[in-house]
């Protein structure tokens, strides 16, 4: 009996460092956040062509748009589209309008990522089922960085 409660203890020790490591802080974006050598307040991704993200078992359609810095975490900005986008599911059969857009990895050697508002939270697809090149722009200097979703 001792051996099946060591081994309920361990496994939910397990499961609570995946869930809190799963876990990131998101904070609001600031004029001193600075993109890609862009600062935030004056940062803008184009998107010049639809989207299509996939996960396991859900799709994220968005049309071109024009997407603004929302919010950041530990690994990159999130830039929200002006227009909302449509996820899919094999599970839920009528599709959802939500807020998303496009995730920028603090890393450019990483590719962007469509993303989805779902009860508050931003999620990132795993990919694009296609690779789309979409620019961050300096509104400002019209400086311009290519970007690919990948």
């Amino acid at each position: 009996m001792q051996t099946i409660f060591k081994r309920l203890n361990w496994s939910g020790s397990i499961l609570l460092v995946f869930v809190v490591s799963a876990c990131t802080t998101l904070e609001p974006i600031s004029g001193e956040k600075i993109i890609r050598g862009i600062p935030a307040d004056r940062a803008v991704v184009t998107v010049p062509t639809a989207v299509i993200g996939r996960t396991q078992d859900l799709r994220l359609d968005m049309a071109p748009a024009k997407c603004t810095p929302v919010a950041s975490d530990d690994k990159g900005t999130y830039f929200q589209s002006d227009k909302q986008v449509i996820i899919r599911s094999w599970v839920v059969l009528n599709p959802r309008m939500v807020a998303g857009g496009v995730f920028v990895p603090n890393d450019p050697n990483q590719p962007c990522k469509p993303y989805y508002t779902y009860e508050g939270q931003p999620t990132r697809t795993q990919k694009a089922q296609n690779p789309v090149n979409v620019i961050l722009v300096d509104t400002r200097t019209n400086r311009q960085i290519p970007l690919k979703i990948g």
